[in-house]
């Protein structure tokens, strides 16, 4: 794979020379090419074989702690795609409900793990110019409702193109969380917005209602309930609605051939059995008067993708995700 270049000293130049002075302007003098560099000194890519299998995928997943991983040919062919944590989700309800006469461990063990990641790539993966301004990279996270582009080094009308073909040059991932991590790094730009020190109330955040899920039922079910709605997450329940937990799509990469049977057991317990590897973090919740200059940098601090609004009784009444930020920055980007 490539290495990613950083800007070249005469652009670094005329850009410390012209610096801008409004955030528009900002995103629009950013190549995406600069933050895959950046990503790239913090850690290399992560990439898997096409003929590798589901069980290795989750595996690597969960080591470098990612969502997403693009597959590369085991012909010398290039990155031919890439396989994320809903596309393995979705495998596993297949696998599930293909025999219901197995156990969940056993259709886990048998057929599950024992797929080949090229059986379960993308179908809507997006590749973007290593040239294409953040502004435009933005632009397209919306238009294609994606969150993450595989950054290519080559020419592309548009910026962004649908994954038809073989990539030998790629730059890295480019995600949704990478545009709330450079939005918080011109911080001072956002406070020249007053958009962003408004309320979320007044912008109409916080009135997505959650997806919720009981505490007490099979977290297989769970995970299938999050398959079913193509979600990010839920949001865990108790008895009484009270929110307790929140469970994401990226909690099944800590599922393996060995410890599979916990599939069986309740939300409850699976949120409590690993704490110290990342399963589970308690729910993240905001405040209808927090601004939204300071739910951004919330977002970036913590590294959660969903926050929630609970009433007084507990009850999770209304969601603010990464998507729903990102709606808000590009009503002052398109300006």
């Amino acid at each position: 794979m490539n290495r990613p270049k950083p800007l070249p000293i005469d652009k670094r130049k005329q850009l410390l020379l012209n610096k801008p002075q409004i955030l528009r302007d900002t995103f629009l003098a950013e190549p995406v090419e600069e933050i895959a560099f950046i990503n790239w000194k913090k850690k290399r890519l992560v990439l898997i074989g096409e003929d590798r299998l589901v069980e290795r995928a989750l595996s690597r997943i969960n080591s470098h702690n990612i969502h997403s991983i693009p597959v590369v040919s085991e012909h010398g062919k290039g990155v031919i795609g890439t396989i994320d944590i809903l596309d393995i989700i979705h495998a596993l309800i297949s696998s599930m409900d293909k025999n219901t006469t197995n156990t969940i461990q056993q259709n886990m063990r048998r057929d599950f793990m024992n797929q080949k990641v090229v059986t379960l790539l993308s179908k809507k993966s997006y590749v973007i110019s290593n040239q294409a301004s953040l502004w435009s990279a933005v632009k397209h996270m919306l238009e294609c409702e994606q969150d993450r582009f595989v950054v290519v080094n080559r020419q592309i009308e548009g910026d962004v193109t649908q994954f038809t073909q073989p990539e030998m040059d790629v730059d890295g991932i480019f995600t949704l969380s990478d545009v709330l991590k450079f939005l918080v790094s011109n911080s001072m730009l956002m406070r020249k917005e007053k958009f962003f020190n408004q309320p979320i109330r007044d912008l109409g955040l916080g009135k997505t209602e959650p997806k919720t899920f009981f505490y007490k039922n099979c977290v297989a079910d769970a995970f299938r309930e999050i398959g079913r709605l193509c979600s990010d997450g839920l949001a865990i329940v108790d008895e009484n609605g009270a929110l307790v937990g929140s469970l994401s799509a990226s909690d099944l990469k800590g599922v393996t051939r060995n410890n599979c049977p916990i599939l069986n057991n309740s939300v409850e317990d699976f949120l409590n059995r690993d704490q110290k590897r990342g399963w589970w973090e308690r729910p993240f919740c905001l405040d209808l008067n927090d601004s939204l200059y300071h739910t951004v940098h919330q977002f970036v601090s913590t590294g959660i993708h969903r926050a929630y609004i609970i009433d007084n009784k507990g009850a999770p009444v209304g969601e603010v995700n990464h998507r729903d930020i990102l709606n808000q920055l590009w009503k002052v980007l398109e300006k």
